[in-house]
């Protein structure tokens, strides 16, 4: 007969089989499930996109320099609308494009001024040093260095471009100019300028010009003050110009081809829903603002006439050897985690009533709340080359400031995977 000293062990021995069996019970089923087919035939791992390659190697993070707003307040972040089907619908991985670094090419001067005659300004370019005209008002293009200058409309239009970065601007002195003086009615559909707007990019013929063959555009009707600032009047009607933002855009994320994807699943469900290749538009550190950015009058159906501001910055996308590569990206939750703890950057931010032309900072913010159905993913395309343009998540929704009024928002996250997300 066995002792109590026997019995207990006995139990005790007993007792640590059994957890040792519910462990590797345990353990199994969580090493299985890896392995398991999920409903529908596909695997937790399984993506409809092209997986990543990393052909371009490391890409910087983003970073802009956000709005600022008052520290007296720490706001709470907050996101509406967000599900599980709406997180799914984003792709994980992402294309990068390589920018090549700004230069002087071999036709770069010949088709600047191609560019500059179809702007109105048709003088013949000499050397500052040549040019020994004293009137201001006299039409000429001189050039110093990388720096070609061109004035016309009686000195009252003038336009730059640099040979080596590529940048263009356009100013006017809308206070002397003729054509300002004479303007007409704007047209009564101001959607036409979307239109307008994507035919004037293509007529300037820029030398490079990727992702602007079928831009997105976006205009604000504007007037001027008698003290030179341009300001959103309370009725269109009243508008005497149009703001004409000009985005490129790109291709984001490929799916991958029914012939990969049958060697995956062969759930017909999932094969006939595969979804289409997604394009993103590229933004600068401020929203607001496309690659081209113009200021149009009348009806924008002649160039010299009707164009008095415009600023671009013509990079030169990679087209030889290896121009794009796709990386992993985080998903929209990751995103906007990223967001409420301080790792977006705020780049948009109107109060009500406020003019959208402005910049507003130090706001005192109560709290951000994101609607998550707004988000969308695009890319960010720095104001100096870096060589890259990286996606990015975009996040809008509405602000409560502490004086109670509301504002709009627009919060931007670099979107790819990296070691700290």
């Amino acid at each position: 007969m066995a002792t109590l000293y026997e019995s207990a062990g006995t139990a005790r021995k007993a007792v640590l089989g059994f957890v040792i069996f519910a462990v590797l019970v345990i353990a199994w089923e969580g090493i299985s499930s890896l392995f398991t087919k999920q409903p529908g035939g596909t695997s937790p791992q399984f993506s409809y996109y092209i997986p990543a390659d990393l052909a371009l190697k490391n890409v910087p993070p983003v970073s802009i320099d956000p709005i600022k707003i008052s520290t007296d307040i720490t706001p709470t972040y907050s996101i509406d609308r967000i599900s599980n089907q709406l997180v799914s619908k984003f792709p994980d991985t992402a294309y990068v494009y390589k920018i090549e670094e700004p230069r002087e090419k071999l036709t770069t001067v010949e088709d600047a001024v191609k560019t500059a005659k179809t702007l109105g300004f048709d003088s013949e370019c000499i050397s500052e040093d040549q040019y020994f005209g004293t009137d201001p008002k006299a039409n000429r293009c001189t050039y110093k260095d990388e720096q070609y200058t061109w004035v016309a409309s009686e000195g009252t239009k003038t336009l730059t471009f640099n040979k080596t970065t590529q940048v263009w601007d356009l100013a006017t002195d809308y206070f002397n100019n003729i054509n300002v003086k004479t303007l007409g009615n704007l047209n009564s559909n101001l959607n036409d300028y979307i239109n307008i707007g994507a035919s004037i990019v293509s007529r300037l013929g820029f030398s490079n010009g990727f992702g602007l063959e079928s831009p997105y555009v976006e205009y604000i009707p504007a007037d001027l003050n008698n003290a030179g600032a341009f300001f959103k009047p309370e009725r269109d009607t009243q508008a005497r110009f149009v703001f004409v933002q000009v985005f490129r855009n790109l291709l984001l994320a490929q799916p991958k081809s029914k012939t990969d994807l049958e060697k995956i699943t062969t759930d017909k469900e999932v094969l006939n829903n595969i979804p289409a290749p997604l394009n993103g538009n590229v933004y600068s550190s401020d929203p607001r603002e496309g690659q081209v950015r113009m200021i149009v009058g009348n009806n924008g159906s002649q160039i010299p006439r009707d164009v008095f501001s415009m600023k671009f910055t013509d990079y030169e996308y990679a087209t030889r050897g290896v121009t794009k590569g796709v990386y992993p990206i985080i998903n929209l939750t990751e995103a906007w985690t990223k967001a409420s703890s301080g790792k977006g950057f705020l780049v948009y931010l109107l109060p009500e009533n406020g003019n959208p032309l402005e910049t507003y900072s130090n706001l005192q913010v109560r709290s951000f709340i994101a609607d998550a159905t707004k988000t969308t993913l695009g890319y960010y395309e720095r104001d100096t080359w870096n060589g890259f343009v990286s996606p990015i998540f975009i996040f809008k929704g509405r602000a409560v400031l502490e004086d109670g009024r509301q504002a709009s928002f627009t919060i931007f996250v670099d979107a790819l995977k990296r070691l700290e997300s």
